[in-house]
């Protein structure tokens, strides 16, 4: 098992087959995988030991090397200032909220040379809780939230 963390993850194709074992729900479209990742209750919006939180995997070229963008909608932007956006950039730890079609997400970039399945694992894990805390902060400062919608549209959570 440590010497499966330790493994570097060379290719996309690992980094599926990495994701995709881990994740059973995942499917592929091209260069994007979207996973379901278990989270912790926040105490916010219908928490549930059974949460899971939508994130979407890509290929992406930065300046000709391959990264990995990893990124969770949160929701919509219109009930938010700059300050609110600023605010949530502040507390995480992970991530960073940006606008993704026209909603707000919380985006990480890895480059894939030199990654190895614990880091993916480990970047995977805490988006996905810092996303669900985002979430139930937004909620809090009264921003309208949808359920995210799961690999697939195949469900919600």
């Amino acid at each position: 098992m440590e010497s499966e963390l330790k493994a570097r993850l060379a290719t996309w194709t690992d980094v599926v087959r990495r994701l995709a074992a881990a994740y059973p729900e995942a499917i592929e479209r091209g260069d994007t995988l979207e996973i379901a990742v278990p989270v912790p209750p926040t105490g916010g919006m219908g928490s549930s030991a059974s949460a899971r939180c939508a994130i979407e995997v890509r290929r992406v070229d930065v300046a000709g090397a391959t990264w990995i963008r990893l990124s969770s909608r949160l929701g919509s932007m219109r009930h938010l200032t700059p300050i609110d956006l600023l605010s949530e950039n502040a507390r995480s730890t992970v991530g960073v909220s940006c606008a993704n079609d026209g909603e707000l997400a919380l985006r990480q970039l890895v480059p894939l040379v030199g990654l190895d399945a614990a880091a993916l694992d480990e970047t995977v894990r805490d988006l996905a809780e810092a996303a669900a805390s985002s979430r139930s902060r937004l909620a809090a400062m009264g921003a309208p939230l949808e359920a995210w919608a799961l690999p697939g549209g195949r469900g919600r959570t």
